[in-house]
């Protein structure tokens, strides 16, 4: 049996012992007017207000098999029995602005028997845990309320054709709210614990923080203010693999808002940031930001910014300083004209690089016969100058988001090959290549391919370390444009019929004394398409020729949608996609249909359930063809005190190299007195 932890321990010794000065500040209280008829609120040791309880019944079954090629069949079954009692309640001690003691907590006797085919690892299991939420808010009418708090809570995460993930997190901090009307004032410092893992033991993540902060509004006048953040962490993360790192961290940021001018439209911001940070990915930051925007009237805007920026990535100094001033204007209330000019230079070691650019653009909007048009143009030239580079250079925490099917492209020019590491926000957990992802290196790019069923999920933004290698001396000029129309029915029978087309090009000019080091991307994109919506339907085609020196491909696709409301308890959604993409360098065809759909129904006041239901179908000439079916029914019934839940959950994926099947039931009954 697991004793109660420390941190819980703890903070109800310092409720305590907080207790005991409550009479001494009673006795030098200004207690106010007296009121005939009211009664006034003595001061107590203790006093309970509220006091619930509730236990809960929950019986889970899993079982999880993978098949791979060239690897021993695996079979994962789990039977898990789990019972809670739930605890609330709300108290003060002395008096409810001395202390004001609210929280809950479970008390939780969970037996798992786990056969996974190997005795090693197979057998059963007791385990006595706790989950709770406590807060103690001190002097909650005073100048300076302080809540001090404890919580640990479990929870699991769901990911369509792929298994579960737990997560438990255990944090005890405390934090002082300074109530001032210039200043505001939030101060925060807590311990966090967090532990990661998922039903295969893919993932086996751990990290522990300590951390500081502070956030400031400073108003001197109304119309300026100064936010002040700071934020310090000490943090050791550790996973299954081996990899870990241990590191502190700093962050300032200052920023200055003076609002000016007779109407006070007129705005400029100021903002400081400093950055330290030690371990594996060891950098410091600092930067400075300036940005003027004026309203000269209701047709005219300009807007001034100026920024530089001194970086020292694991010893490596970078400076960056750019500045760009810009203008909108409405030339007529359907009309707007926007343009930017300006430039930037980059260094570091021996290499530099400046670039001046200039962009414009148009956006018209009309009312047109039974409909509306809109219409856009923006065009813009760069002209770049680098140096020779000498040495790689290391480019950390470069942010991508994951759109399935297309792979993560890093378009970098010479990305060293076996440079690459992907990981998480926040850096943890770093995924593996070959078991979460696969990488192909080309001159111009890195493509990062994330495995179906792994870490990564659809739409996923992740962090993306890598190495660019040495470049010769270049003169890069571009010359790119893009227009856009879109014609919308919206009246007539053929209302929420709407057709539309984008054109985009790219023209790069290079001069270098060794042209076969680099690969420029000349572009023309077009892309065209007919929609409908209407009553929550959503029917949609669109082709799309993306013609380009470096990655060209065809894209058709098609897509259907609804979201439709039967009645107030009732809603169906559903998305269907069907897509076909044909690549030309390297040669690769890649069908893929995706279906994914919810029902919502509330059948009487005490029944509910939600259905759903997906569906993804690949067929790739490079990488082999794979299904997916993910099924996954919630149900509620509620009576009185008395609910009855559980779901049933069905994944399956099939691969040319491993099938999956993940497989769940739950039935739960809590009960609250």
């Amino acid at each position: 049996m697991r004793r109660i932890p420390l941190s819980t321990s703890l903070a109800i010794a310092a409720v305590m012992a907080a207790a005991g000065s409550a009479r001494g500040q009673a006795q030098g209280a200004d207690e106010g007017p007296v009121i005939v008829g009211e009664r006034k609120q003595g001061w107590r040791a203790f006093e309970l207000k509220r006091f619930g309880a509730d236990i809960e019944l929950l019986g889970t079954a899993r079982t999880d098999k993978l098949k791979a090629t060239g690897q021993p069949d695996m079979t994962d079954r789990e039977n898990r029995l789990r019972e809670t009692l739930n605890l609330n309640f709300e108290s003060y001690i002395g008096h409810q602005y001395l202390i004001d003691l609210t929280g809950t907590f479970g008390l939780r006797l969970e037996q798992r028997r786990i056969d996974t085919g190997q005795e090693d690892t197979s057998g059963s299991e007791n385990d006595f845990n706790n989950i709770y939420d406590i807060h103690a808010l001190m002097l909650g009418n005073s100048f300076v309320p302080v809540d001090v708090y404890t919580r640990r809570e479990e929870s699991q995460q769901d990911r369509a054709f792929a298994s579960s993930l737990t997560t438990i997190v255990e944090e005890t901090g405390a934090v002082a709210s300074i109530q001032s009307e210039w200043a505001p004032t939030t101060l925060r410092i807590f311990q966090n614990d967090t532990d990661q893992s998922d039903d295969f033991g893919d993932l086996d993540y751990h990290q522990k923080q300590q951390s500081f902060a502070g956030v400031s509004n400073i108003r001197f006048t109304d119309d300026h203010q100064l936010e002040v953040n700071y934020t310090f962490d000490r943090v050791n993360q550790t996973q299954s693999d081996g990899f870990g790192d241990d590191f502190d961290r700093n962050d300032l940021s200052l920023t200055d808002t003076y609002t000016f001018g007779g109407d006070k439209h007129h705005q400029l911001r100021s903002y400081l940031r400093y950055f330290d940070q030690t371990g594996r990915a060891d950098q410091e930051t600092l930067r400075w930001d300036e940005q003027l925007q004026l309203h000269h009237s209701e047709r005219l805007d300009t807007y001034y910014n100026l920024s530089a920026e001194q970086r020292d990535i694991q010893g490596v100094e970078q400076w960056l300083g750019r500045a760009d001033a810009g203008f909108r204007h409405k030339l007529f209330d359907s009309l707007v004209t926007t343009g930017t000019f300006g430039g930037q230079t980059l260094s570091y070691d021996d290499f530099q690089s400046d670039e001046l650019f200039v962009t414009g653009g148009l956006d018209y909007t009309k009312q047109v016969p039974y409909g509306r048009l809109d219409m856009g143009l923006a065009a813009g030239y760069t002209a770049q100058s680098n140096s020779e580079r000498g040495s790689t250079f290391d480019v950390l925490d470069e942010p991508h988001v994951y759109n399935d099917p297309f792979p993560i492209v890093i378009s970098r020019r010479q990305v060293v090959p076996g440079s690459v590491s992907v990981s998480a926000l926040g850096g943890f957990p770093v995924y593996t290549e070959g078991v979460d992802y696969t990488v192909q290196y080309f001159p111009d790019r890195a493509e990062i391919q994330p495995i179906i069923g792994r870490g990564i999920s659809n739409r996923q933004t992740v962090l993306i370390d890598y190495t660019i290698g040495p470049e010769p001396s270049s003169e890069i000029d571009t010359v790119f444009t893009s227009t856009s129309v879109r014609y919308t029915v919206t009246e007539g029978k053929l209302t929420g019929v709407a057709v539309y087309g984008r054109y985009r090009t790219r023209d790069p000019s290079l001069s270098t004394s060794d042209p076969s080091r680099f690969v420029l991307e000349e572009l023309t994109d077009l892309l065209y398409g007919i929609e409908y919506r209407r009553w929550g339907v959503l029917l949609r085609a669109e082709q799309e020729m993306y013609d380009s020196s470096v990655n060209p491909y065809d894209l058709t696709r098609l897509q259907a949608g609804l979201d439709y409301r039967f009645s107030p308890d009732s809603v169906f959604t559903l998305d269907a996609i069907h897509e076909i993409i044909d690549y030309t360098s390297p040669a690769n065809s890649i069908i893929l249909d995706r279906v994914t759909g919810q029902w919502n129904q509330r059948l009487t006041r005490e029944f509910d359930f939600a259905l759903r239901v997906g569906y993804r179908m690949e067929q790739n000439d490079l990488s082999g063809d794979s299904e997916g079916f993910d099924q996954f029914l919630e149900f509620r019934w509620h009576r009185g005190r008395t609910t009855v839940f559980g779901n049933i959950r069905n994944d399956l994926l099939y691969a040319d190299e491993s099938d999956t099947t993940s497989q769940s039931m739950e039935l739960g009954l809590r009960r609250v007195f």
